[in-house]
């Protein structure tokens, strides 16, 4: 029986693998304060990250070219807030992480924020070395997720099955029953399952699963 193994990678090289994804992330600012969108961009230029910048929600959005990346949404936005045109964004489909700034906040505000899911919720002035942690957070984000995404691909029908019940926290002794099959052959399956997923318990794989449904991708 082939199991299309995949050997876990040293952790240097998911280390370079990841710096190298992240490169090729945008950071998509909306900010209608002609001053911040410079002080941003050179910040962004400085660090050879992509960016593009947006003065309104409207210019975003007719010209958004849903390339992945991060969010950067001032809440006070002339039209609708930051707030808003994120809960539109994902209205549209567009599932992409989100940090929101804004000089004039309540608590409520960035409340509303994490609620949604933002990275973080900073408020002006904030730090550069801020921002860049932020903005390094969400591309660890997504490029984290594309990976465990691209293993799941790599699971057989029978395995994305079991692995259903491994989330429920059966046992394999169970699953096996439920599915009709030996211990022995649903040992294998796990054993597939967490080679594939490069991890070397069900508590992680549960744990590396529950992350990616909490963070956008």
């Amino acid at each position: 029986m082939s199991m299309n193994l995949e050997a876990p990678k040293p952790a240097g090289q998911q280390d370079l693998e990841l710096e190298a994804s992240k490169r090729n992330l945008i950071v998509y600012v909306v900010e209608d304060d002609e001053a911040m969108r410079t002080s941003i961009s050179g910040l962004l230029t400085g660090e050879s990250i992509k960016h593009r910048l947006y003065e309104s929600p409207q210019t975003f959005l007719e010209e958004f070219s849903k390339e992945p990346g991060v969010l950067l949404l001032d809440l006070r936005l002339p039209g609708i807030n930051g707030i808003e045109l994120y809960q539109l964004l994902r209205e549209k489909g567009v599932n992409l992480p989100f940090i929101m700034i804004s000089g004039n906040a309540s608590i409520q505000n960035a409340v509303d924020s994490m609620r949604l899911g933002a990275v973080d919720f900073l408020e002006k002035p904030f730090r550069s070395r801020a921002l860049l942690e932020s903005i390094d957070k969400a591309f660890t984000t997504i490029t984290k997720n594309k990976d465990i995404n691209r293993r799941l691909s790599l699971l057989s029908d029978r395995e994305t099955e079991f692995l259903g019940y491994i989330k429920e926290g059966l046992s394999v002794k169970s699953i096996s029953h439920q599915l009709n099959i030996s211990p022995k052959t649903g040992h294998a399956h796990r054993r597939s399952i967490h080679q594939k997923m490069g991890v070397d318990s069900d508590a992680y794989l549960v744990k590396m699963l529950q992350s990616l449904n909490t963070n956008h991708e």
